[in-house]
């Protein structure tokens, strides 16, 4: 791939494929039907820094008027300097790619993305990690960091918490004000959740430490829903004063207070970690994870939360094909038409080897479907997103062998004849590092942004893969 300077010092890739849908299917849309035995992308849009390293893009984010925002990061310069990046992408034709370097030159090494949200009048929020020195440890590196972009791209201000640790998550309530989540690395590791108006004046901030007992290193919060009437939830993974990890959603207010929390370590009591979470109809919030059981290893687990605080509902577990396996969900969504469904997506391991894996609950909790992606190497889905006619776009890797992954992309129904489809995207070098990030879907349309390898696994860059239905 070349590295000219064509947009912000990018170099810039775009191929128009055919559109992936049939006129059977286009006119069969508003019946609740997709099927494309042939999907394939009908854009592929590869964005690359100066240096030939480790680009990718984070999160992805499509507005009302179809626009697509997407996060990530570059390397620049030598020695490294990761910027964050944000692209803009309208009709499948990348319009801009801006970066913010920050303070590069004066002792720093950059900037690592992890997600992102969009606030109002266009106003976009990318959140990570800058980073201080290049050591090769992120956590220990860098302060978490939140940036405001204007709808054109341009830099509006930065914040950070002064505290070495990662961003992983934000979110945006109807005024303004922006709520960030992550992990701080100190004696122990510890939440921190902060939040800032519009401005760039913060509000409030709120931080768990384990103490008196050492904290965990996967300790933090792993990600944030912003209600509609502005408060906050968020979950994670947190260990208790018995020393058992625990699977903990806390709700705040509005205005920063804590509202109530709640732990689940599952019915053995040996542990849970909690990794994403979606709203609730009704009010509150899914969370789905992982929790350690005796019979059969870890099983996937979601929780219902209503907003107040009362009695949950627990899922019944996925424990796979009920071998002695280990289930994790990573990602989770709620289906748009009746009944609704809750689809939660993570991976399935045995023996050393997980494959890919989909699970479908109806609103009581009670599992409806399961399928299991039988690959050759350790494959998981790590995001999912509802459309509008009742079905769902799942995306995560597909081993072709241990050095060679692929970014699949999978549409499935959850009503009868709904139909789907599955996508494998073919790559321009192999790489094990190859795989996706996020997916977003507005109708039927689903882009899904992640990393490649242009020419080698010395060269990761970002990939954006739109799928137009």
């Amino acid at each position: 791939m070349g590295r000219g300077m064509i947009v912000a010092l990018f170099a810039i890739v775009i191929s128009l494929g055919p559109f992936a849908v049939s006129a059977a299917a286009a006119s069969e849309r508003w019946s609740r039907t997709i099927s494309d035995p042939a999907a394939s992308p009908s854009w592929t849009i590869s964005i690359a820094g100066e240096t030939p390293r480790d680009d990718a893009a984070t999160d992805v984010k499509i507005t009302r008027d179809g626009a697509v925002y997407v996060a990530g990061s570059a390397d620049f310069h030598t020695p490294v300097s990761n910027a964050m990046t944000l692209a803009k992408i309208v009709d499948g034709s990348l319009v801009w790619v801006k970066r913010y370097e920050g303070v590069y030159g004066q002792g720093y090494s950059g900037y690592i993305t992890s997600k992102m949200a969009l606030g109002p009048g266009g106003v976009v929020y990318t959140v990570g990690t800058e980073r201080l020195i290049d050591l090769g440890d992120l956590e220990n590196d860098g302060m978490l960091v939140v940036v405001k972009w204007s709808s054109s791209g341009s830099v509006k201000w930065r914040r950070r918490v002064m505290q070495t640790g990662v961003a992983t998550a934000v979110g945006v309530d109807d005024r303004g004000n922006v709520t960030v989540a992550g992990r701080v690395v100190g004696r122990t590791h510890e939440w921190v959740v902060a939040s800032w108006s519009p401005s760039g004046v913060r509000r409030w901030t709120w931080r768990y430490s384990p103490w008196p007992v050492w904290g965990g290193e996967r300790d933090g919060a792993n990600d944030l829903h912003v209600a509609a009437d502005g408060s906050v939830y968020v979950t994670g993974e947190a260990r208790l004063a018995s020393g058992v990890s625990a699977a903990m959603t806390v709700k705040f207010s509005r205005s920063g207070t804590k509202l109530w929390s709640r732990t689940y370590v599952g019915v053995a009591g040996l542990g849970a970690a909690a990794y994403a979470m979606a709203p609730r109809p009704g009010g509150g919030v899914y969370v789905c994870g992982s929790v350690l059981t005796d019979a059969d290893g870890s099983d996937g687990f979601v929780i219902g939360y209503p907003s107040t605080g009362g009695p949950r509902t627990l899922f019944g577990l996925d424990s796979g094909a009920g071998a002695i396996s280990d289930e994790a969900f990573y990602d989770l969504t709620v289906t748009s038409a009746s009944p609704r469904r809750v689809v939660a997506v993570g991976a399935s391991a045995t023996a050393g080897d997980s494959d890919a894996r989909a699970t479908v609950y109806d609103l009581a909790g009670a599992i409806v479907d399961a399928a299991t992606r039988p690959g050759i190497w350790n494959d998981s889905y790590v995001a999912v997103a509802a459309d509008c006619l009742g079905g769902y776009y799942v995306t995560g890797t597909e081993h072709v062998s241990a050095d060679d992954a692929r970014i699949l992309t999978w549409r499935r129904s959850t009503l009868p004849g709904g139909g789907g489809w599955s996508s494998v995207v073919d790559v321009p070098a192999a790489s094990a590092s190859t795989g996706p990030r996020a997916i977003a879907v507005r109708g039927t349309t689903a882009w899904v942004v992640g990393t490649w390898s242009s020419a080698g696994s010395a060269d990761m860059d970002q990939v954006v893969l739109g799928y137009v239905y």
